[in-house]
């Protein structure tokens, strides 16, 4: 049983939810828990200190065609030169939504997909990285002002968590997740909004990292899905309005 540890960090509200448990096929990770830190504290990223980017995944408004510019950069230190890879993406003049799938490996590798959500995911990823990738016992997931992530899948579990509003200009939300069982990587899917332009204004970052073990205050698990539910209704309806609009 993989068990995950959510911190959702918005401004200065912050919700702590510990019991959001994924079954799989796994064996039975120890319990980590990352509630009770301090922000900026509860989550050691593998980047450079100081350094611009992520180790990990970095999607950002980008500058749209510009040439050198780019929307998707994924590797050791994004926005760092032979540090990752980089691929221009269109994200739409109206806050489209785009299916996703990442994949972060137990040998350093990681694979990005992106398609129209009305379509089957491609057979070939969008951006791949190999080598050098680092996995620990948290992955820290970023949307930075009118971005959102909607997560449907982890590890291969069906979920349902939101992060960032996409139709919220000042808003910036984290979510932290923690388990012993991303020492063999980890696989997210989901569906994504990003407002186009800006460069790094409006970004979405995936990071591998590490948290401390400390002793877990679990919910019940009533109280977890009442959170997500409440969490998510506002995004999952916008997401479900803009695919009804796109279909039409």
């Amino acid at each position: 049983m993989r068990t995950l540890n959510i911190l959702i960090l918005a401004g200065a509200l912050t919700v702590m939810v510990t019991a959001a448990t994924l079954v799989s096929d796994t064996a039975e990770a120890a319990l980590l828990d990352v509630t009770g830190t301090a922000v900026g504290k509860s989550f050691t990223a593998f980047g450079t200190p100081g350094a611009p980017g992520v180790h990990g995944l970095e999607l950002r408004g980008g500058r749209q065609g510009v040439r050198g510019d780019w929307e998707a950069g994924l590797g050791r230190q994004t926005s760092v030169r032979n540090g990752f890879r980089q691929a221009q993406f269109g994200w739409g003049k109206s806050l489209d939504v785009w299916a996703f799938e990442y994949s972060y490996a137990g040998d350093g590798s990681a694979r990005l997909w992106l398609w129209d959500p009305a379509s089957a995911r491609p057979s070939d990823p969008f951006l791949t990285y190999s080598g050098g990738l680092l996995t620990g016992n948290a992955v820290s997931i970023y949307a930075k002002r009118q971005a959102q992530l909607e997560i449907t899948e982890f590890d291969g579990q069906a979920v349902d968590v939101r992060i960032g509003d996409a139709s919220d200009k000042k808003l910036s939300e984290t979510a932290i997740f923690a388990s012993a069982g991303f020492a063999d990587g980890f696989s997210i899917r989901g569906r994504m909004a990003l407002l186009a332009g800006g460069g790094s204004k409006h970004a979405l970052t995936v990071q591998a990292g590490e948290v401390a073990s400390i002793t877990p205050v679990p919910l019940p698990a009533a109280a977890w899905f009442l959170l997500t539910g409440l969490g998510g209704l506002a995004g999952l309806r916008w997401l479900r309005r803009r695919e009804s609009a796109d279909v039409n």
